[in-house]
């Protein structure tokens, strides 16, 4: 599983396995069925449903967490469910796992129903890996992203930021088990540090680029001693004073990715990706990888791309485009394997990526819809992992697969995708259920009735009819 602070819609899940040499493919399935029911019962998700068609082998180019060599034997399997939403049923399992679970320590101020109401991002993620050692390493992370209005609060503090208003806890104790709890916290410069009350104990500096560079730093603070008895109202930020410090205002991600559905109809369509490049200064590498289910046929062959300066205003100065330095495609198998398809390019400074792929809408049995098959089908996001190259002139023959960079590659994803496919009218087949199971029912209950009726019955009512009309006539003669 990735160890990235952010994770796309959906539910994800990655796994490494040895491969035997064999390449056996039923070995690996095994595996991978047992590994989704295991995860899937302790954290009460339906994994079990990443079947051979949502499951991928992913490039290791691709592969920002995987730090082994190539010749290591090592493969990535990838799946995604974008249609699994997390819920406060698989957050509780989550806080189980935990050293202190949510009795002490900062796990303490995890309220599963407070989370899901007032955030408007949330990320849950566990990872697990094993050393050289053999000793298996254990890694939670829980990522939310909360809206402050800054003109009406002075300060924060943990306990604006993670408790709700009746909430009325002032202080937390310490987790015994845990050895430091440190807090992060980025700023822009090294310099801008007014406001902030706790004193760093480590600062983290970063640059991007080249001439100006961009910079980033990270200040880490050990709460670890003062856990024993911490305040949760003790201000953390105070506005008042970071205010009266020289602050600009920058853009907080200078990589963007987009992916949008083009056309119309229940036959053809196709797929835009924009990948833009906002820094002025530095060059950006880009991996871009998608997985498209096999009912998308894609048409390699309809693949376009081009560059576009990002402003009006650049296109003046607008001498380098991007290049495309390598693309690859594996196609699906009918009702097995999905699509993967990845380019890797270089952006030059303020300048977009935009490509497109045709394809076409395979027509699914009526047992392959899901239960709301009018709303559509959701395609998983797509990765995008790029790096900031040391070099800013394209011009220079630069060999950009060992190109060095500065700081470690990092991942963001674009947004998933609704398509509709053709669907059958599915009240059909009930309309004729029912009439036909209404024919049958009156045809065989008729013959049954008559076939089955008991013979003495029916030989008495005739003889007593018999004797009524006798005595009748009878009478009628005396």
């Amino acid at each position: 599983m990735s160890k990235q602070l952010h994770a796309p819609f959906g539910s994800t899940l990655d796994a490494e396995f040895y491969d035997d040499g064999h390449g056996s493919n039923t070995i690996l399935k095994k595996r991978w069925k047992g590994l989704t029911a295991e995860l899937g019962g302790l954290f009460s998700a339906s994994l079990n449903q990443m079947n051979e068609m949502t499951v991928a082998i992913i490039d290791k180019r691709f592969d920002v967490e995987n730090q082994t060599s190539a010749d290591s034997g090592i493969l990535n399997v990838k799946a995604s469910l974008p249609r699994e939403e997390i819920c406060t049923e698989n957050l509780t399992p989550w806080i189980k796992l935990l050293p202190c679970r949510s009795n002490s320590g900062l796990g303490s101020l995890i309220d599963p129903i407070q989370i899901f109401t007032r955030e408007e991002y949330l990320a849950v993620s566990v990872s697990a890996s094993r050393n050289r050692n053999g000793i298996w390493d254990l890694w939670h992370q829980l990522t939310f992203v909360q809206r402050k209005e800054m003109s009406v609060v002075s300060s924060l503090s943990l306990n604006s930021l993670y408790l709700s208003e009746t909430d009325k806890r002032k202080h937390i104790a310490a987790c015994p088990l845990a050895d430091r709890s440190s807090v992060f916290l980025e700023i822009l410069s090294a310099d801008d540090k007014a406001g902030i009350v706790p004193t760093p104990t480590q600062v983290f500096n970063k640059q991007f680029g080249e001439s100006p560079p961009l910079h980033e730093t990270i200040l880490r603070s050990e709460l670890k001693d003062e856990l024993k008895n911490f305040s949760l109202v003790r201000p953390w930020i105070q506005f008042e004073a970071a205010n009266l410090s020289n602050s600009e205002v920058v853009e907080s991600q200078f990589v963007t990715a987009h992916r949008f559905v083009s056309g119309y109809g229940q036959v053809r369509g196709g797929l835009a990706v924009q990948i833009e490049n906002k820094c002025r200064t530095c060059s950006v590498f880009i991996r871009y990888h998608d997985v498209i289910p096999w009912y998308l046929r894609l048409y390699f062959s309809t693949l376009k791309y081009k560059s576009v300066p990002r402003s009006i205003q650049n296109h003046s100065d607008f001498h380098s485009a991007v290049k495309v330095i390598n693309y690859e495609f594996e196609p699906a198998h009918v009702r097995g394997r999905p699509h993967q398809l990845m380019i890797e390019a270089l952006l030059p400074p303020s300048t977009s990526l935009i490509f497109s792929i045709q394809f076409e809408k395979a027509f699914l049995r009526l047992s392959e819809h899901p239960p709301d098959a009018n709303r559509g089908f959701d395609i998983p996001a797509a990765t995008v992992v790029f790096d900031i190259a040391r070099a800013t002139d394209e011009r220079k023959q630069v060999d950009t697969r060992t190109m060095e960079t500065q700081n470690p590659p990092r991942i963001i994803y674009t947004e998933p995708l609704l398509v509709a496919l053709p669907t059958p009218d599915f009240s059909m087949p009930y309309n004729v259920i029912t009439l036909t199971s209404t024919a049958l029912a009156f045809f065989i209950g008729t013959m049954l009735n008559t076939l089955l009726r008991k013979p003495p019955r029916y030989k008495t009512l005739l003889a007593r009819r018999r004797q009524t009309r006798l005595r009748w006539w009878k009478t009628k003669v005396e």
